[in-house]
C-alpha cells in the first residue's frame, strides 16, 4: 500500500489492486481510517474518526500565525461575524495550512 502523503499525523495511501472501485484514497491516523472517492470528492466510509475530525484542520503554533497552542480551523462551524466584532489580526496561516483549509471547506460544502 503505497503512501502518497503524510500530513499533520494523517497518512494518505492507496492499495494497488482494489478491483473495479472508482478512484479513491485511504486516510489513516492511528487506528482510525477513512476512504474518500476522488471524483467527485466525497467520504465513502469512515471507521474510528468522529465526524468533526474529518472537517477540521489542525494548526500548530508559530511566530507567523501568533497562536500560543495547537488549534483547529473548524470548517464544519463556519459562520459570519459582524465586522465591528472582529479584533486586530494577530498572525496569518502559512500557505500549506491555507491550502488544507480551502480543500476541507470545498469538500465540506460539496464543491470538490
Amino acid at each position: 500500500m503505497p503512501t502518497v502523503l503524510i500530513f499533520a499525523g494523517y497518512r494518505f495511501f492507496f492499495y494497488s489492486l482494489e478491483g473495479n472501485e472508482p478512484p479513491h484514497i485511504h486516510v489513516e491516523r492511528g487506528d482510525d481510517v477513512a476512504k474518500y472517492w476522488l471524483s467527485p470528492v466525497q467520504l465513502a466510509e469512515s471507521h474510528g474518526f468522529r465526524s468533526h475530525e474529518l472537517n477540521r484542520v489542525d494548526v500548530e503554533p508559530s511566530p507567523e500565525n501568533g497562536l500560543r497552542k495547537r488549534s483547529q480551523v473548524m470548517v464544519d462551524k463556519a459562520m459570519t461575524v459582524k465586522r465591528d466584532k472582529l479584533g486586530e489580526p494577530f498572525g496569518r496561516l502559512d500557505e500549506a495550512a491555507m491550502i488544507a483549509v480551502n480543500r476541507s471547506l470545498a469538500l465540506f460544502l460539496g464543491f470538490a
